[in-house]
Formats: C-alpha cells, structure tokens, sequence
C-alpha cells in the first residue's frame, strides 16, 4: 500500500472515562501510531468532527487539537482542518486559515456541500 496519510479519529470516550483519562489515552496511542508511522514515511493526521457528525466524539474544536497534537510532540502528527466540520462548530474557518502558521496544519479540507 502506497498511502502517505492516515487518519486517525479520536473516536469516543470509554464509558466512565474522565476527560483526562481519555486524553492521555489519545496522547499515548497517537505517540505510538506516529513511532510506527515515521519508518514508513507516513503523516498521521488527526481531524476535529462537529457534534452533529459525531457526538460522541472526543475530538471537536481546532484549539483542542492544536493542544493535542503539542503534548504528542511527533513531527508526523498533524492537523486535518476540515472546513465543513469547523464552520459547523461555529469557528471562524476564513480567519483560521488566513491566519495560522502553526507547524501542525498543513492539511486542510475544503470539500464543498453539494445540494
């Protein structure tokens, strides 16, 4: 398989799970999805989904995966900004992108809705 990127979703909380509990989960799975990733030349993108797509998630704003993806500190962990998901977050999706120069988005998803 020749593929440059994975995505990797933050998926749900275990039930019972504390916040930080499944946020150090994330850190440490992330950490080792990237050791695993770096051999192969692989970029392991992580992507924010709006609560209506996903309400279970665990991973929903930009800020939030911004701090995630610091407190991993691998090189080929990175954003996935998807444009659709944050404009449905209520974030400021022409001035993020206009805007950031943070090392971790370099991906960004600009599908458009079609009716």
């Amino acid at each position: 398989m020749n593929c440059r990127f994975v995505n990797c979703l933050a998926g749900a909380r275990a039930n019972g799970a504390s916040d930080e509990a499944t946020r150090q989960t994330l850190i440490e799975n992330l950490g080792f999805a990237a050791r695993l990733a770096l051999s192969a030349g692989i970029m392991v993108l992580i992507e924010p989904v709006d609560i209506a797509t996903l309400p279970a998630s665990y991973l929903h704003g930009t800020a939030d995966a911004v701090a995630l993806l610091d407190a991993v500190g691998a090189r080929n962990v990175s954003l996935l900004y998807d444009v659709c998901h944050m404009h449905a977050m209520g974030e400021p999706v022409a001035a993020t992108n206009r805007t950031s120069s943070h090392p971790h988005r370099p991906h960004s998803d600009c599908r458009l809705a079609r009716a």
